[in-house]
């Protein structure tokens, strides 16, 4: 019976102490290690850090934040490999599936089930569905986006109004719009032919309208053949907008941004890019420029489907050997709100957050989002095929797009290469 109430005693004694080293603030705090792909002083970092502040007063979380630039995961790669886990990590979803490929991720498919932070929803339920799903790898969910884009062509508002265009919608249409622009002695496109990824964008879209993003990702793996005849039907588009001069002259050497300021400075109408165009150019554009957004044209006799839609994300990943994993989780959802969308819109930078405020001139990219019977990665997640997509199909597709190689020839060695490469991977 002594020893009964001697356990009970020093029960209660114990209780006594987390309670007397709470109320004292000697009880272990709550914390947090955040991984930033952001640079001190840049707008969405001081945008992180101001949230940041926000979550900590408002949970009595202490966040120790690293702002370790773009090459964080690189950098964060040594503490991972020691053990010493941070417990997120802030980067795009191409990077940050290098971790989640070796294991090293946290699924989030039972937190996306819990309630939102600042609504009477589910947490996945706050986000564009189809977008969520981009980040869905081997069943599971690894990935919260914070910035969502995707990739469409840029115009001048005032110039299309003024020749009485409107955006097209089909290939034709778009090539129609691009004689009448040079027929009134307007260049149609900017490129800066000296970005690889940018110079690949063309044929990578009408590979996707014509062939279709599976069709695409299977040819750059190797198991169909870069000479099925709608691979070359891509080709040869890109090569009649060539030919026809729509292109800015000198786009081959152009040097980034060259080609983009061409474009805000009035001296050509149109730009293929991503969604981070209005962020880029937000400080060098002249007052009252409006710029506009439409879809990668359709493919009028194509069997595909012509609303499919490219996205791709920054993204929070929860790293599985994380010690606060329940804190990283508060944190998602405080940092995915309205209020905290609403405030990175406002930085042009686009949310995937539903009932968030649209970037100026990004309006049409929920619209094709929205219209979307698809949401694929970039370029069919070729992006994401890290060797090959830059030793073989960024270097043969340079040389059609600046006009070396003709469309057959550009084809051959496509195949080619990729042969080539994974007979050296076997």
């Amino acid at each position: 019976m002594k020893t009964k109430y001697r356990a009970l005693g020093m029960v209660l004694v114990a209780l006594v102490l987390v309670i007397v080293m709470t109320s004292l603030g000697l009880a272990k705090q709550r914390e947090l290690e955040i991984w930033s792909m952001m640079n001190e002083g840049e707008p969405l970092q001081i945008w992180a850090a101001e949230i940041i502040k926000e979550f900590e007063e408002a949970t009595g979380i202490k966040v120790k934040v690293v702002w370790a630039g773009r090459q964080v995961v690189t950098k964060v790669k040594p503490r991972i490999l020691t053990g010493q886990v941070p417990d997120i990590i802030d980067q795009s979803n191409a990077e940050l599936l290098a971790i989640v490929n070796e294991g090293l991720s946290y699924p989030l498919d039972e937190a996306l089930e819990t309630k939102a932070w600042d609504r009477d929803m589910k947490w996945k339920d706050t986000f564009s569905p189809l977008v969520l799903e981009l980040n869905r790898f081997d069943g599971e969910i690894h990935m919260i986006p914070r910035a969502t884009y995707t990739s469409g062509f840029f115009y001048n508002i005032d110039m299309f109004e003024q020749l009485g265009l409107e955006p097209p919608e089909t290939w034709s249409e778009f090539l129609d719009v691009c004689e009448t622009l040079k027929q009134n002695g307007i260049t149609p496109l900017s490129a800066d032919g000296t970005i690889s990824f940018y110079n690949v964008w063309y044929f990578s879209w009408l590979a996707m309208r014509i062939a279709g993003p599976d069709k695409l990702k299977a040819a750059a793996e190797g198991k169909i053949s870069w000479k099925d005849p709608d691979f070359l039907r891509a080709a040869q588009m890109v090569r009649e907008l060539i030919d026809r001069e729509y292109f800015i002259k000198g786009y081959e050497g152009s040097v980034w941004p060259a080609s983009q300021m061409e474009w805000v400075q009035g001296n050509t109408a149109m730009l293929l890019c991503g969604a981070w165009i209005p962020s880029e150019m937000s400080k060098t554009k002249p007052e009252g420029f409006r710029m506009g957004m439409f879809a990668f044209p359709a493919v009028e006799d194509s069997e595909v489907d012509q609303t499919i839609a490219e996205a791709w994300s920054n993204s929070w990943l929860i790293l599985k050997d994380g010690k606060n994993k329940e804190e990283a989780i508060e944190f998602r959802k405080f940092a995915t709100s309205v209020d905290a969308a609403n405030r990175q819109a406002a930085l042009l930078s686009p949310s995937a957050v539903l009932g968030s405020n649209p970037v100026e001139g990004l309006e049409e990219q929920a619209n094709m989002f929205e219209r979307a019977g698809e949401i694929v990665h970039k370029m069919a997640g070729l992006e994401t095929m890290h060797e090959y997509y830059q030793v073989v199909y960024q270097k043969v597709g340079d040389k059609l797009f600046l006009g070396r190689v003709s469309p057959e020839e550009f084809i051959e060695e496509l195949e080619q290469a990729t042969q080539e490469f994974y007979a050296r991977k076997r």
